[in-house]
């Protein structure tokens, strides 16, 4: 529903290793929340589009990027990041909306 691209291959087999290198509890979030670095996600709280960026293994939050090409945003704005979301903010979203 919300993939906005393909990983290859190697960037799969890269973000499956990366998974594996976290804590336990970072882990079981990524997995719960089925947050993807190929996967649009709407903010609950502000209804912006984002992508997952990185993820904070100590808070069990993540960092997530607003886009021009997912929000209305002016297109010579680089766009932004927000750090501290918390997974339960975010649901997968259609890239169509």
């Amino acid at each position: 529903m919300g993939k906005f691209r393909k990983l290859s291959e190697a960037e799969e087999a890269s973000f499956q290793k990366w998974i594996q290198s976290l804590p336990e509890d970072a882990r079981k979030m990524i997995m719960n929340h089925n947050l993807r670095p190929d996967t649009l996600y709407k903010m609950k709280s502000t209804g912006k589009r984002v992508i997952v960026g990185a993820v904070d293994s100590h808070n069990l939050t993540v960092t997530v990027a607003v886009t021009h090409r997912f929000n209305r945003i002016a297109k010579t704005d680089p766009g932004y990041e927000i750090a501290g979301v918390e997974p339960d903010d975010l649901v997968e979203c259609s890239v169509k909306e």
